[in-house]
């Protein structure tokens, strides 16, 4: 591989050949190796994206079929934007006409210059005559693969050339939201200032303050709390903004959005809570917070779930273990299911031994009449299924000689 990367880098056909006598692409692909090449490209799109201008004209020369390099059907222009090799994007355009080429996602090599940051080479395109307002499959603009990438000068090329700044794709997020839920605050700064509505929501009922309790960023839910948003705004699945920077580990979020008068205490249509998101996915620190701020660490959701569950069907250990000081292993839910059940239905090992050692009962069974090894042999987990197999001889053992 690497003797292949020098023979690119150096433009050289003949090292080309040499390094890869067969064509073909079949060597492992290692860590070092950029994203775009990972899906499989062939030796075209790797010639393209390293900007090897004569290795390309000498692939392209000796292909019979499509320029396609890849299953996603990139073509060079889409590998040589990615990468900002403007000479060869040049080439390409004005010799191929490869200017307004889509791949198999409906990206112009635009998109690829926004989503990669390539400033120069989005002003050639936009000078020859590439579309701004060209919306790929899932109705994304450039500008949306810009804000949301974080790419600043690029994005504001597209402005200054008349975007739809306020473009929404199919999931109804306009470039504003993306900004927002990637803690772009520069951009958001930006967009605001060119006449992007704040107001605009996703088609899952998605705010501006649901998405920045989402990035992470205290600057960003800062700033938009600032335009006046209910903290305590519903989605289509009444989830608040607190439900969201629970899932994302945010405490800073959490902590700001309590002293604006957020209420953990608010359940979404499944009776789920931030605490029960906190022990699902965002992780040991939040679900302290929302404990030490008040939040009901023993609440159930609608199906009976508690913190503990969500937190040993996601295999947390940490969580489950702090969980145990104030939850009973052997609490179940409205179907009978326990934190012992969930953690074998999805292979969560340690988890099982955590709550092994504190007194879970192996050969409890839900409504359905199953228990945890059950449960593991039917999601085809036969290391857990033996394990806990060998657990309940042990205990079992145990007993018998007591």
């Amino acid at each position: 591989m690497n003797a292949l990367i020098e023979a690119l880098k150096a433009d050289s056909v003949e090292k080309m050949e040499a390094a890869v006598p067969s064509g073909e692409i079949d060597f492992p692909i290692t860590s070092e190796v950029p994203d775009l090449l990972v899906d499989r490209s062939n030796l075209l799109g790797w010639a393209s994206y390293f900007g090897a201008k004569n290795c390309v004209i000498h692939l392209i020369e000796k292909t019979e079929s499509s320029l396609n390099c890849d299953a996603l059907k990139r073509d060079p222009i889409h590998f040589a934007v990615a990468a900002g090799q403007l000479e060869l994007v040049t080439f390409l355009c004005e010799t191929l006409n490869q200017t307004f080429n889509e791949d198999k996602a409906g990206w112009t090599p635009l998109h690829y210059a926004a989503t990669f940051g390539r400033v120069k080479v989005a002003q050639y395109l936009i000078e020859h005559g590439a579309n701004v307002n060209k919306k790929e499959l899932l109705g994304n603009l450039p500008i949306h693969f810009a804000s949301l990438n974080g790419c600043f000068k690029v994005l504001q090329e597209l402005v200054s050339h008349q975007c739809d700044i306020d473009s929404k794709n199919t999931l109804g997020i306009t470039p504003f939201l993306y900004a927002v839920r990637y803690g772009h605050v520069d951009i958001a700064k930006f967009l605001k200032e060119h006449g992007a509505n704040h107001t605009k929501v996703a088609k899952n009922g998605q705010n501006a303050l649901h998405f920045a309790a989402q990035s992470r960023s205290k600057k960003m839910i800062k700033y938009i709390y600032e335009f006046g948003m209910n903290v305590n705004s519903f989605t289509e699945i009444q989830r608040t903004p607190m439900h969201y920077a629970a899932v994302r580990g945010f405490v800073d979020g959490i902590k700001f959005l309590y002293n604006k008068e957020g209420d953990y205490s608010i359940s979404d249509v499944n009776g789920i809570l931030p605490i029960h998101l906190a022990a699902s996915d965002g992780g040991i620190a939040v679900l302290k917070m929302l404990k030490q701020l008040g939040a009901d660490i023993t609440a159930q959701d609608k199906f009976g779930m508690n913190a503990l569950h969500y937190a040993a069907q996601a295999g947390d250990v940490e969580c489950v273990k702090y969980l145990l000081n104030y939850i009973d292993v052997a609490s179940m839910t409205v179907r009978g299911w326990t934190a012992l059940q969930y953690a074998a239905s999805n292979n969560n090992k340690n988890c099982c031994t955590v709550l092994l050692e504190k007194g879970a009962l192996i050969d409890e069974k839900n409504i359905y009449g199953r228990d945890a090894i059950m449960i593991a042999n039917e999601n085809r987990f036969t290391d857990l299924a033996e394990y806990l197999s060998q657990s309940h001889n042990k205990s079992t053992s145990h007993s018998l000689r007591n």
